[in-house]
């Protein structure tokens, strides 16, 4: 009887301690697939910085080799998102679109998520011509985001939108409101002065152009005529 309590025992134990080590090594295995998956990421998104050809290309190449792999859902969003941005970086701007539309429509995304899809996908629907759908989704960003810097960029948009249906009046007072949320939007900055030009208010443009150089950049303004 002794003996058998002692056999059966032991057996338990060997059966915790096998399950302990299944588990750990399952853990493990979890733990270096996720940290692989963001050091890919991250890669990609330093490709995504660049402005050259070549760095587009990478960002699209890792980003489809993400794609297609079983990832974190945790990374899911930021995996496609960033696919779309490295499509968009390599000029397949209906492709880009398509993925935009696609998170556009997903369920759960937070409102930092949701407004990063709304600005790509007007930012990216204005330069396709489709400026009213692109303006639509571009307000979206004002009304759910509270990130300075992407209602910086957003305004400077629906400035440009302005700038393109010749209002140069509206151009201007947006490009201004999205200064005021981001002082260092240099985009913003340089076409303000052209909104400016275009209103025939030379003098203040060049104000706004020195105000540029004097901050350290270089600027032509003829260049923004």
């Amino acid at each position: 009887m002794n003996r058998s309590i002692i056999l059966i025992t032991g057996f338990l134990f060997i059966c915790a301690g096998l399950l302990t080590a299944v588990y750990q090594t399952t853990i493990q295995d979890e733990d270096s697939k996720r940290k692989n998956v963001l050091e890919k990421i991250k890669e990609g998104e330093e490709y995504l910085k660049q402005t050259n050809s070549k760095a587009a290309e990478k960002a699209v190449d890792i980003f489809s080799e993400l794609s297609a792999r079983e990832i974190p859902e945790e990374h899911s969003f930021r995996v496609k998102y960033d696919m779309g941005r490295a499509l968009e970086r390599n000029q397949d701007s209906l492709l880009a679109l398509g993925i935009y539309r696609e998170l556009n429509q997903k369920e759960g995304l937070s409102r930092d998520e949701r407004s990063k899809v709304a600005y790509s996908m007007g930012n990216l629907l204005l330069q396709l011509n489709r400026d009213e759908e692109g303006k639509g989704h571009l307000e979206e960003v004002l009304r759910i985001s509270a990130d300075s810097k992407l209602r910086s960029n957003a305004l400077s948009a629906i400035a440009d939108y302005y700038m393109k249906k010749g209002n140069y009046d509206l151009s201007r007072k947006n490009y201004v409101l999205a200064l005021q949320e981001d002082p260092e939007n240099v985009k913003a900055r340089v076409r303000w002065g052209k909104s400016l030009r275009r209103m025939g208010k030379d003098w203040s443009a060049y104000d706004v152009y020195d105000d540029y150089a004097q901050a350290g950049f270089y600027f032509d303004p003829e260049k923004e005529k």
